[in-house]
């Protein structure tokens, strides 16, 4: 009778653990790329003076993969020259970054982007020549 019992038991949670494998499956969700979730942007700076010249160029792409969730990638370039008394520094980055961002409720955005950049360093001196 013992017996009977437990196999009645062991044949019904295996049943239920069938059942629940295949319920699982039919609610997964599948990913669909769609082209009107991306989002374009960056940032474009030009600024000339007498003694500096400074240039940003950085374009980004991100994926809005939920209604309140966007991320994606971007890459930078930034060229920085200073003139003064005769030397001259220039200076160049390049970097790539991550960014990801929330909105909560409408008008507020949280925003992260971790970046990582690569500087090159020029020092020029200019040759004078000075009558005495």
């Amino acid at each position: 009778m013992n017996k009977r019992i437990l196999i009645t038991l062991l044949f019904l949670c295996i049943n239920m653990t069938l059942c629940f494998s295949q319920q699982n499956n039919r609610d997964e969700k599948t990913f669909h790329f769609d082209r009107n979730k991306i989002t374009l942007g960056g940032n474009l700076a030009l600024g000339f003076g007498n003694n500096s010249t400074t240039i940003n160029i950085a374009p980004q792409i991100g994926y809005f993969f939920t209604p309140k969730i966007n991320a994606g990638v971007g890459i930078s370039y930034s060229y920085y020259r200073y003139k003064i008394s005769g030397e001259s520094d220039k200076y160049h980055y390049t970097g790539v970054n991550a960014f990801g961002r929330f909105y909560p409720i409408p008008y507020i955005v949280l925003h992260i982007q971790p970046e990582i950049n690569y500087m090159s360093h020029t020092f020029a001196e200019e040759k004078r020549t000075e009558l005495v």
